[in-house]
């Protein structure tokens, strides 16, 4: 995958950002976990996410941030 380096730092971003609008929410948790790991290997490393998604669904306010979380601390892996 492409990257671009982020101007002022040394952090490389991939140029496709994987939209999460749907984890945890329409999509559930093992197939959200499944797309990340998918575009993790494929080289992406940059994630869409806002605390909007999936507020309109019963308990769906800040379910993408909330599997995204859990994925993060179940991998140990927030800094990659």
């Amino acid at each position: 995958m492409k990257t671009r380096l982020i101007p002022h730092t040394n952090l490389t971003a991939s140029v496709l950002c994987l939209g999460t609008a749907a984890f945890g929410s329409a999509i559930d948790d093992s197939s959200s976990e499944k797309i990340l790991e998918t575009y993790l290997r494929a080289g992406g490393n940059v994630l869409d996410t806002a605390e909007i998604y999936a507020a309109w669904l019963p308990n769906g306010e800040h379910r993408s941030e909330t599997f995204l979380g859990d994925w993060l601390r179940k991998h140990k892996n927030r800094d990659h």
